[in-house]
């Protein structure tokens, strides 16, 4: 695997200009005259968001199958100031986690370290670093993404 030129820390790092990620937070509908709630079924939007994030990574060769072992995540969202303020970060994760199941990692579950920023921006867009992990790894110190510069704008 090839070390990201920028970041040679991360296996992978991806900048992506899109509308938020949307939110996968579970959502129950109470059924009338019933003492019961029902989920309702996942939202278009997240359907979506999954389809587009599978054809935008699929095309690396790194992903041609996912990865067996341990996974760090590390995000950078970038919202603007209206998003910023209605959009529950671990929400968004939840989708983002499932929508790389069995592309970067077969689970979400091989994901032992999940570091997470938002931050106001002039535009929607994230960057998404991931690192496989083989075991020997020290990962007492790791290498945040870009905390030291605006995002791509």
């Amino acid at each position: 695997m090839q070390p990201h030129v920028e970041n040679p820390f991360y296996d992978f790092v991806g900048f992506f200009v899109h509308g938020p990620i949307p939110s996968s937070q579970p959502r129950y509908k109470n059924l009338p005259d019933k003492p019961i709630a029902i989920l309702k079924p996942i939202s278009n939007n997240v359907r979506q968001f999954r389809k587009e994030m599978k054809d935008a990574l699929t095309g690396f060769p790194i992903f041609n199958k996912p990865y067996k072992g341990d996974v760090l995540i590390s995000l950078e969202v970038g919202l603007t100031e209206q998003e910023y303020a209605s959009r529950d970060i671990d929400n968004m994760m939840k989708t983002l986690l499932d929508a790389l199941e069995n592309i970067v990692y077969l689970d979400d579950k091989q994901v032992v370290v999940l570091r997470i920023l938002k931050k106001v921006e002039p535009h929607n867009c994230w960057f998404m670093g991931i690192k496989f992990l083989s075991g020997k790894n020290d990962l007492w110190r790791y290498e945040p993404l870009y905390l030291d510069r605006r995002m791509g704008f």
